[in-house]
């Protein structure tokens, strides 16, 4: 950078090939443009870029049953529904948009307290039974009708797209809290599978964080 201090380019501005002329509290300075750029295309920056395709692929294939409560908790941030989830869950998933740890992935975020003891077994031929823990005294009455949610992370059967993975709301897993259990049947689906649970508030908006059960 130089200063320039002759009249005659007390007026000027702008630039000129390589060079730029511009004014800093009255002295007029003059300096090269830059002729090194940064790659934008460098290996790290393509995979953070892909790894980013991958997770909007995920959340775009992520239940409404779910994407509820991203947009429930993005209501206290800045971010709209779908930053939020990428931002909890872009360094687990890969540049195809598949989870690479499914133990870690977040399908659900919350305040709602998720039960102790939570837990999932076979209870049969494709049947699942899964198991909380329910203390009445740790919860408020309205918390006794929280709803249980399973999301299973896998295929249909009769699934059109056979090489995409979704996340499914499962709609007939249907209990409360204060029942302490709820079975299902797996019959839809083709292994492998992934399951998780959280739970949603009967009376409003509320969510809890998921929590991941275990795979079939």
């Amino acid at each position: 950078m130089g200063v320039i201090l002759s009249s005659l380019f007390s007026e000027a501005k702008g630039g000129l090939n390589n060079i730029i002329i511009y004014t800093v509290k009255g002295q007029v300075r003059i300096r090269s443009k830059s002729l090194v750029f940064r790659d934008k295309k460098s290996p790290k920056q393509l995979l953070q870029r892909g790894k980013l395709k991958g997770a909007l692929g995920l959340y775009q294939h992520l239940d409404s049953a779910f994407t509820a409560a991203w947009k429930e908790e993005s209501q206290k941030t800045i971010m709209n529904a779908c930053n939020l989830f990428i931002q909890n869950n872009i360094r687990n998933i890969n540049t195809e948009g598949t989870i690479e740890d499914p133990a870690q992935l977040k399908i659900s975020i919350g305040t709602l307290p998720l039960p102790s003891g939570i837990q999932m077994r076979e209870a049969g031929e494709d049947e699942i039974l899964v198991t909380w823990n329910f203390d009445s005294m740790q919860y408020t009455t309205e918390q006794y009708d929280d709803l249980l949610q399973i999301g299973v992370y896998g295929k249909w059967n009769n699934d059109d797209e056979k090489d995409k993975e979704c996340i499914y709301y499962l709609r007939a897993a249907r209990a409360n809290r204060s029942e302490g259990q709820c079975r299902f049947s797996l019959s839809a689906f083709r292994a492998p599978l992934h399951f998780y649970a959280c739970f949603k508030s009967l009376y409003t908006h509320e969510y809890s964080d998921s929590v991941y059960l275990g795979s079939k």
